[in-house]
């Protein structure tokens, strides 16, 4: 599911401090020299693995392991199918596909979760309403649902706990199979051309009149992008 959102996001996760690293804040990742802290699995900036357990499943890993003898990952991590993304966990942290058989299953029943199918639904409503609100037509009252729609949806999300016991990585992939895709457009203004006040003739830049000291006026378009990101709404 796919929708635009001006949501205030905050992505839930979970992670577990390895009392055999003595790896405090501000120290500095051994392959690379990135700064890591005590909370970190991998470092962020070259994905080194800094803990004795595999980052997908949590097994413990012996320093000549090349695969976690559980789940079968390497060590060195999965690049992700879709984007190319060198991830250490289930699901690729720039376009969220799942990478494991565990992150797919995860999925899968994420999808059939009553409570976050409504919140998608509800998503897709507030998609459609935020059109008008951002083009500045939108009446109070569909301001008003808005919110009220926004407030439902994080209301929903925010019922949704993973099962008592679960592992730090489990935990990882119950919420990262309900991140919703949020589009976020974009507009900018790109030069097009030159009107001179010479002639009024259309150049590509002044320097192409025979007068640019008379002066002239740019031109612009609007140029609309969009990116897309996948966020735990809070």
């Amino acid at each position: 599911m796919e929708t635009k959102s001006a949501y205030n996001v905050q992505t839930r996760t979970a992670s577990v401090k390895n009392p055999a690293m003595n790896v405090d804040s501000g120290e500095k990742c051994p392959a690379c020299g990135g700064t890591i802290s005590s909370m970190d699995e991998f470092c962020l900036s070259c994905g080194h693995r800094l803990v004795g357990w595999c980052t997908f499943c949590g097994a413990k890993l012996l320093p000549e392991e090349k695969s976690c003898p559980e789940c079968g990952v390497s060590v060195e991590g999965i690049r992700c199918p879709e984007c190319g993304t060198l991830n250490q966990r289930a699901f690729c942290r720039k376009c969220n596909s799942p990478l494991t058989k565990a992150a797919v299953r995860v999925q899968e029943k994420a999808r059939q979760d009553p409570k976050f199918q409504q919140a998608q639904q509800l998503c897709l409503e507030a998609s459609k309403m935020e059109e008008s609100i951002l083009d500045g037509t939108a009446t109070q009252e569909e301001i008003t649902e808005y919110k009220h729609c926004v407030k439902t949806i994080n209301e929903l999300l925010g019922e949704l706990l993973p099962p008592q016991g679960s592992t730090p990585q489990q935990q990882r992939n119950y919420f990262s199979a309900r991140k919703i895709a949020v589009i976020h457009k974009h507009i900018s203004y790109e030069r097009t051309g030159w009107i001179c006040n010479w002639c009024g003739c259309r150049h590509t830049t002044p320097a192409e009149c025979s007068r640019p000291d008379l002066g002239g006026q740019w031109l612009y378009s609007e140029v609309e992008t969009q990116s897309k990101t996948y966020e735990y709404e809070q």
